[in-house]
């Protein structure tokens, strides 16, 4: 199979969304390889991201697919649903880039509360571009009012 190699990048997330679906269907008594198109359509209806449910959908055809079981359940409904759940889901906010000025604050201020952790974190979010929700980053009130971010959270 093709899909074995990516597939195998992600177990664990593939065996967390399958076993989304498996523990749905225990209270309702359906047997997780024979459902019924309406079964998969009700547990698709559950989430609250479009895009979440269609990757667990993919996570579910993969199990049908290795278990050679029937997938009776993707029908023309199953992909409208997919669809309009996607489109419904509001879009993904993207955390701005990490500047130069602020990763040089935020490095110095956890070097100097002995966070070395923290210190490589901001030094690498410099450096490799990665997006950084502000909350994750300490921050040291002479930084904070230096930079003028008065949005960002100061940990303790």
């Amino acid at each position: 199979m093709k899909m074995t190699a990516s597939i195998q990048l992600s177990q664990a997330q593939y065996a967390a969304r399958i076993s989304s679906w498996v523990s749905f269907c225990h209270p309702y008594g359906i047997h997780p390889l024979a459902p019924l198109e309406d079964d998969v359509l009700g547990w698709v209806g559950l989430f609250k991201d479009g895009r979440s449910a269609k990757t667990y959908v993919t996570a579910l055809r993969w199990l049908f697919a290795r278990m050679r079981a029937p997938i009776t359940w993707d029908t023309p409904a199953l992909q409208l649903l997919l669809r309009g759940s996607v489109k419904l889901s509001p879009a993904v906010k993207r955390a701005p880039a990490i500047s130069g000025r602020w990763a040089a604050a935020l490095a110095l201020c956890a070097w100097q509360r002995k966070e070395y952790d923290n210190y490589l974190f901001a030094v690498l979010a410099f450096t490799f571009g990665f997006r950084v929700k502000a909350e994750l980053l300490p921050l040291c009130f002479d930084a904070l009012a230096e930079g003028g971010h008065s949005s960002l959270a100061i940990f303790r």
